[in-house]
Formats: structure tokens, C-alpha cells, sequence
């Protein structure tokens, strides 16, 4: 069995703790770029953000149940 470069932490963890994060930074500009005046590009960077955290998403998991070697 090979040690984890993560440590104890899975790769499927950091995975999901990045997607979680990139959502969150996208929900913020969002709001930011909605709310205060001037700031529009903002808000369709924080959109951009979310397509991208959401096409990751679908690549990394896309495949579902156990991978057999």
C-alpha cells in the first residue's frame, strides 16, 4: 500500500475541500460584484469561477462506485 502524499488526508478530500473553496470564492465575488456599484466585472468573474468549479467537478467525478485494479 502506498503512503498518501497528503498524509492522512485522501486525494478525494483535497479534491472536495478545492471544489468547496472555488464555489465559495465564486459565491463572494458574486455578491460583491451584485452589491456594490461599479464592481459588475466582479460578478462575471465569480461566474466564471463557478463554470469552472463545476466542470471540475464533472471531470473529477464523473466516474461513481469503486475502481477495481
Amino acid at each position: 500500500m502506498k503512503a498518501s502524499p497528503f498524509g492522512t488526508v485522501s486525494r478525494k478530500a483535497v479534491t472536495m475541500a478545492l471544489l468547496l473553496f472555488l464555489i465559495l470564492v465564486a459565491v463572494v465575488l458574486g455578491l460583491i460584484g451584485a452589491v456594490v456599484e461599479g464592481l459588475l466585472y466582479l460578478l462575471v468573474i465569480g461566474a466564471v469561477v463557478f463554470l469552472c468549479a463545476l466542470a471540475y467537478a464533472a471531470l473529477r467525478f464523473r466516474r461513481g462506485g469503486r475502481r477495481y485494479r
